[in-house]
C-alpha cells in the first residue's frame, strides 16, 4: 500500500490513478483541505473530509480512523491522546474550542527536537505509557521554547507594515522563520492590531504564508488567487512574481 496524508494530488495525477487498476489497488489518500476536484466520489481511494461528528479534520485523525476500522491497530490511551491532540493542533480547534495548551506543547516539542528525535520519543511513549504526557525535562524545554519564540514574533510585530488591500488591512512582515509561523498570528491578536489577516515569506523557503486574524475573512480563499491553497485560518502560495509585487513592494 501507499499511503499519501496530509496533502492531496492534483486532478490529473488522481485520474492517472483512477485509470490504473494496480495503482488504484495500492493508493489510499487522506486529506482534510478545501480542494477544487470536480467528481469527489469518483475516487474510491481518496478520503477527504473537512470534518465530522468529533470537529474538524486532519490527515492524522483520517488516517488512524482508517487503520482502526480496517483493524490493522488496535486503539490504545496513549495513541488516542495522541492523535487528538495532533488533531486539535492542525486544526486549531486548541485554540479556538478547548483552550488545550498541550497540543500546541506538542507541536512545540516538535520543532525543539527535530523530526527524527521527535519520532523515536513519540513512538516511546507511545509504546510505554497508557496516557500520552511530557517528562519534567521536556516541559521545562518548552517553556524556554515558548519565550524564545513570542519574543521572535514581537521583534516581527515591531518590523511589520500594515496595508490596505482590496478593502482589507493586511501585516505584512518579510522574512519569517518557519518555527514562528504560527505563533505569529497569535502574538497579533493578543497585542489586539487591527488587522484583518498577515502574511509572510518563510525564510529560506519559497513559501509565502497568510494567518487569519479577522475570523469575517478566508485565506484559502486569498492564497487560491496566487496558486496556493489550505484552510479558512491558515494558508499558502508559492513566493511567485505576482505574489511578491503585491504584498512585499
Amino acid at each position: 500500500k501507499i499511503f499519501i496524508t496530509d496533502i492531496c494530488l492534483s486532478e490529473s495525477s488522481l485520474i492517472l490513478i483512477n485509470n490504473d487498476e494496480v495503482l488504484k489497488s495500492k493508493v489510499k489518500i487522506f486529506d482534510h483541505h478545501k480542494l477544487q476536484i470536480k467528481n469527489i466520489n469518483d475516487y474510491e481511494f481518496l478520503t477527504l473530509r473537512c470534518s465530522d461528528a468529533s470537529g474538524l479534520c486532519c490527515g492524522t485523525s483520517l488516517f488512524y480512523e482508517y487503520l482502526l476500522d480496517n483493524k490493522l491497530i488496535e486503539s490504545f490511551g496513549a495513541v488516542d491522546d495522541f492523535v487528538e491532540l495532533t488533531r486539535q493542533y492542525d486544526t486549531w480547534e486548541w485554540k479556538d474550542v478547548y483552550h488545550n495548551e498541550a497540543a500546541n506543547e506538542l507541536n512545540l516539542l516538535f520543532n525543539i527536537l527535530g523530526r527524527e528525535k521527535y519520532i523515536d520519543v513519540v513512538t516511546n511513549k507511545l509504546i510505554k505509557l497508557e496516557k500520552f504526557s511530557f517528562t519534567s525535562d521536556e516541559a521545562k524545554l518548552i517553556i524556554a521554547y515558548k519565550t524564545e519564540i513570542r519574543e521572535m514574533c514581537k521583534k516581527y510585530i515591531s518590523e511589520m507594515k500594515i496595508k490596505k488591500l482590496d478593502g482589507l488591512f493586511v501585516g505584512v512582515v518579510h522574512g519569517v522563520e518557519y518555527r514562528c509561523r504560527n505563533d505569529l498570528s497569535m502574538v497579533v491578536k493578543d497585542e489586539q492590531l487591527n488587522i484583518d489577516y498577515l502574511v509572510f515569506d518563510i525564510l529560506n523557503k519559497n513559501t509565502i504564508s497568510f494567518r487569519l486574524i479577522n475570523p469575517m475573512v478566508d485565506v484559502a480563499e486569498i492564497a487560491t488567487r496566487f496558486g496556493g491553497k489550505g484552510h479558512k485560518n491558515a494558508s499558502s502560495c508559492p513566493k511567485t512574481d505576482e505574489a511578491i509585487k503585491f504584498y512585499f513592494n
